[in-house]
């Protein structure tokens, strides 16, 4: 055993250790020319608005994160004035704040970063995912492949649920499940969305929307909705969930 063990803390050392990005202080001006747009008065940002691959999330009271590229950047509002960046490698493909801190979706991996200070809190692999959603309210995170895979993540117990979409088909066929005439199958996870209080995540798979419970990282299939094409977008008051569709009808 004695010759064993310094094999192990020499191979110990010289592992390699994660290297986190530093955000970078930067007091840029994001301000630019103000327009008039009917009675109602527009800023522009000067980013470059076709790199932005994450929704515009609220930091705080006082400023916004913006993921452009490959860079997370914290301004402030209303002054439009860049306080600091993260740098960062890889696609982003997804930024949503949590109770815990800004969940950022990169790569294969999930990021919790600190709002304010813009470092990196905690990583979870989740290789194969391409989209999340989360609340303010809760430390929960649901991340999925657009799919066939739902996962559960509790950003401070460590819990992780796992959820197919054809497995939950099988219930939405029991009496329980409220259905809708023209409601489609739950043939993926085509789009995800979760309300502000946490509450209830909604997913859009094949033009159908469903309605789920979430509590903690359990989930319980309670409604499919009538067909229809769009976007799943939820109300900050946690009361309503529109479609929002390029169609007139």
């Amino acid at each position: 055993m004695r010759w064993i063990l310094p094999a192990i803390v020499a191979a110990a050392m010289s592992a390699p250790m994660r290297q986190d990005p530093v955000p970078k202080e930067t007091g840029t001006s994001r301000k630019g020319s103000q327009l008039t747009i009917v009675d109602a008065k527009a800023t522009p940002l000067t980013l470059d608005t076709q790199a932005i691959t994450a929704p515009l999330v609220w930091a705080d009271a006082a400023a916004i994160l913006v993921a452009d590229g490959t860079t997370l950047r914290r301004i402030t509002v209303p002054a439009f004035k860049e306080q600091r960046q993260l740098p960062l490698s890889g696609p982003i493909w997804g930024l949503a704040m949590t109770k815990s801190g800004a969940a950022l979706g990169i790569g294969g991996a999930l990021w919790v970063i600190d709002p304010a200070a813009l470092t990196v809190a905690k990583r979870i692999e989740c290789k194969g995912m391409s989209q999340l959603a989360a609340s303010a309210a809760t430390t929960i995170v649901f991340v999925t492949d657009g799919n066939d895979d739902l996962r559960a993540l509790d950003l401070e117990s460590g819990v992780s649920k796992n959820y197919s979409a054809r497995a939950m088909t099988k219930e939405a066929n029991t009496a329980r499940v409220k259905t809708q005439p023209t409601g489609g199958v739950l043939g993926g996870w085509q789009q995800i969305a979760l309300s502000a209080d946490g509450s209830t995540l909604f997913a859009h798979s094949h033009g159908t929307p469903h309605r789920f419970s979430a509590k903690g990282a359990g989930l319980r299939y309670e409604e499919v909705g009538p067909r229809t094409d769009g976007r799943i977008d939820t109300g900050s008051d946690a009361r309503y969930v529109g479609i929002v569709s390029a169609r007139p009808d």
